[in-house]
């Protein structure tokens, strides 16, 4: 009978311990990616790179289509390539980037100022996200901080 009981008593915590704690069916809710992309044309969204993910992105707009700066001498604007950027996004954590960029072309406005030289460090920050299926969470709000100095 003590025989029994020893076998017993060295069985029943093998069992206690082999039983799941959760439901295994349980699927892990991810945030809904409502982008595709960290920009839509030249507007930022509420996406963020990731981390340990790096980003490069050359952007830059053209010029007149029909004017003074377009039409067929100057393929309706497209040799006359303005506001050049290029930067980097680095995913420091799954909600925060950094970016840094660089950037020449003309001023806005009617005066037309030539600048020569943009640098620009930005911080984006996801501060909700909105996760599938999951009526708490219904929308993604992201903010964006922004520094460009000229030279």
């Amino acid at each position: 009978m003590k025989k029994n009981l020893l076998i017993l008593s060295f069985c029943f915590p093998l069992y206690v311990m082999a039983q799941n704690s959760g439901d295994v069916t349980t699927k892990e809710k991810k945030p809904v990616k409502i982008f595709i992309s960290d920009r839509a044309i030249n507007a930022n969204t509420t996406q963020v790179t990731g981390r340990g993910k790096m980003d490069f992105k050359v952007t830059h707009n053209f010029d007149d289509i029909a004017g003074s700066g377009g039409g067929i001498k100057k393929f309706f604007g497209l040799d006359n390539s303005t506001d050049v950027r290029i930067g980097f996004n680095i995913g420091l954590t799954d909600r925060l980037d950094v970016n840094i960029a660089r950037a020449k072309g003309f001023g806005g406005g009617i005066a037309k100022v030539r600048v020569t030289q943009l640098y620009e460090l930005a911080l984006k920050y996801q501060l909700l996200r909105q996760i599938e299926d999951d009526p708490g969470s219904p929308v993604a709000v992201t903010l964006f901080i922004n520094n460009v100095i000229s030279s």
